[in-house]
């Protein structure tokens, strides 16, 4: 199981290497060519289109993740069916999405309307990639996968500088992307279909599930992403319509980085999910309590850089600007930290078939949460925004913890490794604050880092092993090669 997950998170680390790159670019020249006011225009679009992404995906990708990994032999027969339901899905959306779009007076100017229409095509198509990406995860085809993904993104960044260098307007640029969009599904679309199509047979018809069947089997990761998508997206489309385009520029600009962040536990979930769900219950418990150790000890410190450094960061990124965005990041990349966490209970419940549960809990942060950003955007603005985002993760990954301390009997987490991980954050922190006051911030952050290094690779070691593990694979592969050459 350990080969499987190092292969998969291998090939996927370049895959998430390339998204996070490539868009931070993307974004950065789309900030800085459009201007702070037409950017904001421009995110507010994207935020409003997302907010009915439950219409036109209704959680097919991750439904379809479990049911082909779990049952590989059956694939093609599953992946038609939903190819079929996502078609009619999307054109639905894409209908309701026009529609309030143009009751809410966005096709009032024909070039705007143009341009807005385009966008949400290209941001319903990219939803069918995403649905196949999940079926290349399903099968473990994370090559695939990495080339794919680092093929569009730079064709994304390619098209994308030569629209800013020819005619930076809204139009071409949406052109642009749904251009990109529409070639990943057409990838994907043929590369899934020559590989399973081997597995259809005439006697297998009965196989082949219905429209409702499948609607009905996808619902709770549906209701998921419809209360995820209130939380989520609520925040841009209320700062925005409360509090302007120019504080939903620098509120975007700074979740931006954010939500790349966010990617790498996400990506590093997307290769062990497959195998969670051919794994025992006491199996998937070892692996959860070992990567909830490793993943907590990964964010604190990424958070921490980030923190320190944002005004720095925003004016590399965006320019001088978007400067007021930094405040916003030192906020909002803590919330990147507790989705480092559930981001793991996420994967382990689903694969556990508790997505009731999971769209429960989304159900009641995001009621919960959109009251509070109604309530927080309009007294303190984007900041106000940043601040209710942080706590929604929070308390997303509470309320997962316990259902998952219940669902296996005992803790995602040891109390002697949460305490020493805590232990850990408190002497870098500290570090930080004594050194600062006397040096500037790098010397004093690269000791504190080193410090909680050593202090990591022990906890590390202790929780996971995987030190010995490393040494005894290395051994092995010595000893091998030992033989080869006496025989």
């Amino acid at each position: 199981m350990i080969k499987r997950i190092l292969r998969n998170f291998s090939w996927l680390s370049v895959a998430v290497a390339a998204e996070l790159g490539l868009s931070m670019v993307v974004t950065a020249v789309l900030a800085r060519s459009l201007g702070v006011m037409t950017f904001g225009k421009y995110s507010l679009w994207l935020s409003f289109i997302a907010f009915f992404t439950p219409l036109y995906d209704f959680g097919l990708g991750p439904f379809s993740l479990r049911e082909v990994a779990q049952s590989p032999d059956t694939a093609a027969y599953h992946v038609r069916s939903v190819w079929r339901v996502k078609v009619i899905l999307g054109g639905f959306g894409l209908a309701v999405v026009t529609a309030s779009a143009y009751l809410l007076g966005y096709f009032d100017d024909l070039i705007l309307g143009v341009a807005f229409l385009l966008l949400a095509i290209s941001q319903v198509v990219r939803t069918f990639s995403v649905l196949n990406r999940a079926i290349l995860r399903a099968h473990e085809w994370m090559h695939l996968q990495a080339y794919i993904e680092s093929a569009s993104n730079l064709g994304r960044l390619l098209l994308v500088l030569t629209v800013v260098l020819l005619d930076p307007n809204l139009v071409w640029i949406c052109l642009a992307l749904a251009t990109v969009n529409f070639g990943e599904f057409l990838v994907t679309f043929r590369i899934i279909q020559a590989r399973t199509s081997h597995t259809l047979s005439r006697d297998k018809e009965d196989q082949r599930k219905g429209f409702r069947d499948i609607l009905k089997a996808s619902v709770p990761f549906a209701l998921y992403d419809l209360f995820n998508g209130m939380y989520m997206r609520a925040d841009s489309v209320l700062v925005g319509t409360i509090a302007g385009l120019q504080a939903v520029a620098w509120y975007v600009a700074a979740y931006k980085i954010v939500t790349l962040i966010g990617l790498l536990p996400r990506t590093l979930m997307d290769g062990i999910y497959p195998i969670l769900c051919k794994e025992s219950k006491e199996a998937v418990l070892a692996l959860t309590r070992k990567l909830f150790v490793v993943f907590a000890l990964a964010a604190f410190p990424l958070c921490l850089v980030v923190t320190l450094f944002s005004p720095e960061i925003i004016g590399l990124i965006y320019g001088s600007q978007y400067q007021p965005a930094s405040l916003a990041l030192q906020t909002l990349i803590w919330a990147s930290f507790f989705v480092f966490g559930s981001s793991l209970l996420l994967a382990v419940l689903n694969a556990s078939k508790q997505e009731r549960r999971v769209a429960k809990i989304s159900g009641i942060i995001s009621v919960t949460g959109v009251v509070a950003y109604f309530l927080c955007i309009s007294r303190w603005g984007y900041l106000g925004a940043s601040a209710v985002s942080v706590g929604i993760e929070a308390a997303g990954l509470l309320l997962m913890f316990i259902v998952a301390s219940r669902e296996f009997e005992r803790s995602p987490l040891s109390f002697g490794s949460f305490w020493r991980i805590v232990l850990a954050y408190g002497i870098t922190v500290t570090t930080v604050w004594f050194l600062g006051a006397r040096f500037s911030k790098v010397p004093s952050i690269f000791v504190a880092l080193l410090l909680y290094f050593m202090i990591s690779v022990y906890e590390v070691q202790r929780s996971t092993g995987i030190l010995t593990i490393s040494r005894l694979a290395m051994a092995k592969s010595h000893l091998l090669s030992i033989l080869r050459v006496v025989r």
